[in-house]
């Protein structure tokens, strides 16, 4: 199924223009509560076991818009 990852904080009257779209194209909404990087600052250890950080930058179309269209990936 494809869907919108909504921005959070969005106005409320926009959010129900999305919820309106996406019901009639049969599309599922998520909400992205991300307020800010949850991360503190890092401690050192003795081996780092992870290759490097699995979070990517926000995608391009954060800049540009308060939702991204994503088609769901076959389980």
């Amino acid at each position: 199924m494809a869907g919108l990852i909504v921005r959070g904080g969005l106005d409320p009257t926009f959010y129900k223009f999305l919820e309106v779209f996406a019901a009639e194209q049969h599309l599922e909404i998520v909400l992205d509560r991300r307020q800010a990087e949850r991360r503190g600052p890092t401690q050192p250890v003795d081996q780092n076991r992870r290759g490097g950080d699995r979070r990517g930058p926000p995608p391009p179309s954060w800049k540009s818009g308060d939702f991204i269209a994503v088609k769901r990936r076959d389980r």
